[in-house]
């Protein structure tokens, strides 16, 4: 599963801290770090629970100094974030199971409305940046 979020305002933050003759890359880096972070609370509030595995694998891997991957690696974790459009039947050890339609919970996607705004993560991390 995979759903992306841009954060806006960073690249032109960068350009102003490079005209100032500053090295904002760490700023940068710090800045994504935390909003996936903040991200990643809100989603593993905003998931399910029946058993609290869902909710135990969200976590958040550093892929390059701006991009960071939010993900949820356990098998069902797409299906509840987006359903299941058809019934569909599987073959288990005890012979056929039906699956029904299944309403999607996109708690990624309420998790990511709950940490915004993000400009306070900014607004934060540039003053301490600067002190």
């Amino acid at each position: 599963m995979k759903i992306e979020v841009k954060v806006t305002g960073l690249k032109e933050l960068q350009i102003k801290f490079k005209r100032m003759g500053v090295e904002s890359k760490g700023l940068i880096s710090t800045i994504i770090k935390k909003i996936a972070f903040k991200i990643e609370g809100e989603s593993a509030k905003e998931s399910p629970v029946k058993t609290g595995r869902l909710r135990r694998s969200i976590f958040s891997k550093v892929e390059s100094p701006v991009l960071v991957v939010i993900t949820a690696p356990v098998e069902y974790a797409t299906v509840v974030h987006e359903g299941r459009q058809k019934a569909r039947t599987i073959m288990t050890k005890r012979g056929r199971r039906r699956l029904p339609v299944l309403a999607g919970n996109p708690f990624f996607r309420r998790g990511i409305g709950n940490a915004k705004p993000f400009g306070g993560i900014i607004k934060k991390e540039t003053k301490r940046f600067f002190t």
